[in-house]
C-alpha cells in the first residue's frame, strides 16, 4: 500500500502531465500524446492554480517524512515554486515565438 507521500507525488504528476502533455510526453508517459499543449488563459489560470495548491499541501505535509523523502518534498517545492515564477512572473509562454 502506497503512503500518503507516495500517492501525494503521484497525484501531482498526473496532474501535471493533465496539464501539459508535451510535459507528459518528455516524461517518458504517452497517455497524453493524443493532446496538443495549450496557451488559452483559462488553461494557465487552472495550472497556476493548481501549483499553487500543491505547493500549499506540500509546505503543510501531515505525515513525518524520512531525511529522502524530505529532500524529495523540498526538491518538488523549489521545482513547483520555479513553475510558479515562469508562468506567473516571467510569462516566458508570451515571449517564446516557436509557440506561437
Amino acid at each position: 500500500m502506497a503512503t500518503l507521500w507516495e500517492q501525494t507525488v503521484d497525484e501531482i504528476l498526473h496532474a501535471l502531465w493533465e496539464d501539459d502533455p508535451v510535459f507528459a510526453t518528455a516524461c517518458g508517459v504517452h497517455d497524453h500524446d493524443h493532446r496538443l499543449a495549450t496557451l488559452a488563459p483559462d488553461a494557465i489560470a487552472h495550472h497556476l492554480d493548481r501549483l499553487k495548491q500543491f505547493i500549499r499541501r506540500l509546505e503543510q505535509f501531515p505525515e513525518p517524512l524520512s531525511l529522502n523523502d524530505d529532500a524529495d518534498r523540498q526538491a518538488l517545492l523549489a521545482w513547483l515554486r520555479g513553475q510558479v515564477i515562469d508562468w506567473e512572473v516571467l510569462q516566458w509562454h508570451t515571449k517564446e515565438p516557436s509557440l506561437y
